[in-house]
C-alpha cells in the first residue's frame, strides 16, 4: 500500500468484505483505518482492533461530516439492506452520493467503490464478459444499485476531477461470506440443497482475500485511478463443483441427487426460535431447559437444522448461466496476480466452516484447533 496515505475511511467496515479489509489493513500493513458503520451490533470482528468508529447513517452525512475530515481515501464497501425497497434504492445512489460531496468537499486523494459482476446478469446466458462491455440495467435491486453507484461516480469524476476506481469482484467465497459460504453451508445442513441437475453453468470464484488485497493494491495506485477492475481468480468451474466441494467437507458426500426443486421444509427460521426461546426462558425457566434439551437432541452444534428453505425460491436458472470474467485487465494494467485458486482458497473455508461447527456429526470428528497460522485473521 502507498505509504502516502493519511488515513483511510472504509465505509461498511462492519461487513464482510469491509471487516475484512480492515483485519488486513492493521495486521499486514500497520495501517488503522477509520471505520463507517451503522450497526453496533455487527462491530464483532473489528471490536478487538484499535480503531476509530464513526456512528453513521449515509443518508445524514452532516451528523458525521466533521469526524471524517482527516480521511483522504474512501472505500465504499456499502449495500442498501432495508426490507422496504426504497429505502435500500436510496441509500445505493443518494447515500453514495451525499458520500461522494464529503469527497468533494473534503479534497480527498481517491474514492473506491466497491460494485459486482452481478451487473452483468441479466446481458446474456452466455459469453465471455470484460471491463470494456457496458451494462444496461433499469431494476432498482442490488445489481441495478451498484450500476447505478458506478455511474454517479464517473459522473463525480467527471465534474470535479475527483480520481474514482471501480472494483468489481465475481463470486466472492471464503470465512464469513454470507451469500456464497455461509447461505449454501446451512442449505446443505438444512437438507435443502441437493443436485437438482441444473448447476452445469459457470461459477467465477474468488476468495475475500484477493479481493482484499487488489482492494489495498488501488489506494492511491495511479494506474487504479479511473479504471474499472473486474475481480476474479481467474479460474471458472461448474456450480456443481463448487456446491459439491461444501456437500463433501460438511457431510463427507457431495451433493444427494433430486430431480425436483420444488418443495418446502418446514420448519422455524433460527432469529424466531431464538426470541423465542428467550420469552420462554424469562417466563418459565424450567419448561426452557426441557425445551433446549430438546434442541441440543435434534441439532447440530450451530442450530442449522432449524432454519428450513424454500428451494422455490432458489434462483436455478442463475446456476444455469455460462458467463465467465476476464480479468486480463487486472493482470496487466494493475499488476495483480490472483493468490488463491479454487482449491486453495477453499481448504481455508473448510476449515473454518468446521470451526463454527457447520458439519454433520459422524463416529469420528475432525478436530479443528486455532494453532494454525492462517488463523491469525480469523
Amino acid at each position: 500500500m502507498d505509504k502516502k496515505v493519511k488515513k483511510v475511511l472504509v465505509m461498511g467496515a462492519s461487513g464482510f468484505v469491509g471487516g475484512r479489509l480492515v483485519e488486513k489493513l492493521i495486521l499486514e500493513h500497520g495501517h488503522v483505518p477509520k471505520c463507517l458503520i451503522r450497526d453496533f451490533g455487527k462491530l464483532t470482528r473489528i471490536a478487538r482492533f484499535p480503531v476509530e468508529i464513526v456512528y453513521a447513517d449515509i443518508l445524514h452525512p452532516n451528523d458525521f461530516e466533521v469526524s471524517i475530515k482527516d480521511c483522504d481515501v474512501y472505500i465504499y464497501s456499502v449495500h442498501g439492506k432495508d426490507k422496504n425497497k426504497a429505502i435500500s434504492w436510496e441509500i445505493d445512489t443518494k447515500g453514495l452520493e451525499n458520500m461522494l460531496k464529503l469527497a468533494v468537499k473534503n479534497q480527498i486523494k481517491q474514492f473506491i467503490f466497491l460494485s459486482t459482476t452481478a451487473i452483468y446478469e441479466n446481458e446474456s446466458d452466455k459469453g465471455e464478459f470484460d471491463e470494456s462491455v457496458v451494462p444496461v440495467s433499469s431494476k432498482k435491486d442490488y445489481a441495478g444499485g451498484k450500476l447505478a453507484g458506478e455511474r454517479i461516480c464517473f459522473e463525480y469524476s467527471q465534474k470535479y476531477n475527483l480520481p474514482i476506481t471501480v472494483l468489481r469482484p465475481t463470486i466472492i467465497y471464503g470465512p464469513f461470506a454470507p451469500s456464497f459460504t455461509i447461505y449454501p453451508a446451512e442449505l446443505i445442513m438444512s437438507g435443502a440443497l441437493k443436485d437438482y441437475g441444473c448447476f452445469d453453468g459457470i461459477c467465477n470464484p474468488v476468495y475475500i482475500d484477493d479481493v482484499v488485497d487488489v482492494i489495498i493494491k488501488c489506494i492511491l495506485n495511479e494506474k487504479a485511478f479511473n479504471e474499472i477492475f473486474i475481480v476474479s481468480s481467474g479460474e471458472t468451474l461448474s456450480w456443481k463443483r463448487f456446491f459439491d466441494a461444501f456437500s463433501i467437507a460438511i457431510t463427507g458426500k457431495p451433493l444427494e441427487k433430486s430431480g425436483q426443486a420444488n418443495f418446502k421444509i418446514k420448519s422455524m427460521p433460527l432469529f424466531l426460535l431464538k426470541k423465542i426461546l428467550k420469552m420462554i426462558v424469562q417466563i418459565a425457566p424450567d419448561f426452557a431447559k426441557s425445551v433446549y434439551g430438546y434442541i441440543k437432541s435434534k441439532g447440530s452444534g450451530n442450530w442449522s437444522w432449524v432454519k428450513g428453505q424454500d428451494a422455490s425460491t432458489i434462483n436455478l436458472n442463475f446456476y444455469k448461466k455460462e458467463l465467465v470474467f476476464k480479468i486480463d485487465k487486472l493482470r496487466t494494467k494493475l499488476e495483480y496476480e490472483p493468490q488463491y485458486n479454487f482449491v486453495k482458497g477453499f481448504e481455508i473455508t473448510s476449515e473454518w466452516l468446521k470451526h463454527q461447527r457447520y458439519f454433520k456429526k459422524s463416529g469420528k470428528e475432525q478436530q479443528i484447533t486455532t494453532e494454525d497460522p492462517r488463523w491469525q485473521f480469523y
